[in-house]
């Protein structure tokens, strides 16, 4: 807060797709897109029942991925990427409307109780990294839409550099912090790039039907 000051022996930087202008450079080193999920309403034993019945996650092969998984509650919740619009919302959801009947037909004219978004971070190599550009500075993130478990990997070993364990004895190498090339560009066309991708799974899809 205004005219107070925290005093640690190290700081942890964990922003991955919200990362702003705090750390120099940062910001640029990620290409910042949306995760975007459905939930439906919570179904019976009987209707999700036959669909998950393990409890397993399952996902697709195409350009625009979509994944979809059974929550405890018995909804079925569908999943994929998404982008900003310029009104400051989120878009891609269409897309899933239109997809998971095809992906569990049992399930068409499913009603939707919520959704939601979030930022992930994507990096050139698609690999996350861990940073330290000013002594006693960690910064761990971009795990390119796999944070739930990557997260929790990285976490764990910005912890042990915290408690002094050295750059050469964890699993990330410690590096600069790069700069993604035409990171611009990419962020001002997601829209578009992501409605021809979607436009090129549906003529194969089609063409396999």
């Amino acid at each position: 807060m205004a005219g107070h000051e925290v005093t640690a022996a190290s700081v942890i930087i964990a922003t991955n797709g919200y990362s702003d202008s705090l750390v120099k450079g940062l910001k640029q080193s990620v290409l910042s897109l949306y995760s975007k999920q459905m939930a439906t309403d919570p179904l019976s034993e009987s209707e999700i029942g036959p669909i998950l019945p393990q409890g397993h996650m399952i996902s697709d092969t195409k350009r625009l991925i979509m994944y979809t998984r059974r929550e405890p509650g018995g909804q079925m919740c569908f999943g994929g990427i998404g982008f900003s619009d310029r009104r400051g919302g989120f878009g891609g959801f269409g897309w899933i409307e239109k997809d998971a009947p095809e992906t569990v037909p049992s399930r068409k004219g499913v009603k939707w109780c919520c959704k939601w978004s979030g930022r992930i971070a994507l990096t050139e190599d698609r690999v996350p990294h861990l940073h330290g550009p000013a002594p006693d500075l960690i910064v761990g993130l971009e795990y390119n839409g796999r944070g739930v478990a990557m997260s929790h990997v990285m976490g764990r070993e910005l912890a042990r550099r915290a408690l002094d364990t050295s750059a050469e004895d964890l699993p990330f190498p410690v590096t600069k912090i790069p700069s993604y090339k035409f990171r611009t560009s990419q962020v001002l066309g997601a829209g578009l790039a992501m409605a021809v991708l979607r436009r090129r799974d549906q003529m194969e899809w089609k063409s396999d039907a």
